[in-house]
């Protein structure tokens, strides 16, 4: 199989096409069913070896500034970004520059995406 600028523009629309791929959604399935007929196609078995997962959804998160006592809209948890105790997690915000940004450390990051609308599946 040869990798050129074409075959990683079909795998990169593939991808798009499945769309965001979380743990356990629909998206998630077809990229395994993907994954497993490409294999095929080259002409390899392969085995599926099923496992369960504890499959936590956020149903609901808040934020609040603390200043003002007024919550800020638009801001969300990225799922299974972390494991919170029932208490939640209170921090200050900060933008995520990158990996080697010093002044992240104990600090909740803050990372501009795309809307997306992401439906739940089990």
């Amino acid at each position: 199989m040869d990798i050129d600028q074409a075959s990683l523009a079909a795998w990169q629309a593939k991808l798009k096409e499945i769309g965001p791929r979380l743990t356990a959604t629909d998206a998630h399935h077809r990229f395994i069913q993907f994954l497993q007929d490409q294999i095929n196609e080259l002409g390899f078995s392969s085995i599926r070896f099923p496992f369960k997962i504890k499959r936590c959804l956020q149903d609901s998160h808040h934020l609040l500034d603390e200043a003002t006592g007024s919550p800020i809209s638009n801001l969300g948890p990225v799922p299974y970004s972390g494991i919170t105790d029932k208490n939640g997690v209170t921090g200050q915000l900060r933008f995520y520059h990158g990996k080697n940004d010093a002044e992240m450390k104990g600090k909740i990051a803050v990372i501009k995406v795309r809307d997306l609308m992401l439906r739940r599946s089990f």
